[in-house]
């Protein structure tokens, strides 16, 4: 039992783990682990100045995800353009634009 239990408990870790890295969160993370673990005194003199250095990481991070995310919609539209080029060259008829009928 004790065998399952500890096993258990480092596959949730290692989720946790995972899930951190995946979400670029790993720095805010050990940032938050170092202070508490090392510079508790610090960190209870210097509430704000932690807080504050604490959310400019998680700050930097969300940016982050929203460049990830434009570059992503930027990547998918390229890739559309191509299907449909390569869609009209293998059909044999020429790209043209036109416009919708009103």
């Amino acid at each position: 039992m004790a065998y399952l239990l500890s096993r258990l408990i480092i596959f949730i870790v290692w989720i946790i783990k995972w899930g951190v890295i995946k979400s670029r969160m790993f720095i805010p993370s050990l940032f938050i682990a170092i202070v508490l673990l090392f510079f508790g005194d610090w960190y209870a003199a210097n509430e704000v100045l932690a807080n504050s250095l604490l959310i400019v990481l998680t700050t930097i991070v969300a940016v982050s995800w929203i460049f990830t995310l434009i570059n992503k919609l930027k990547y998918l539209k390229r890739q559309h353009r191509r299907d449909v080029e390569y869609a009209y060259k293998v059909a044999g008829e020429p790209i043209i634009a036109t416009k919708k009928a009103k």
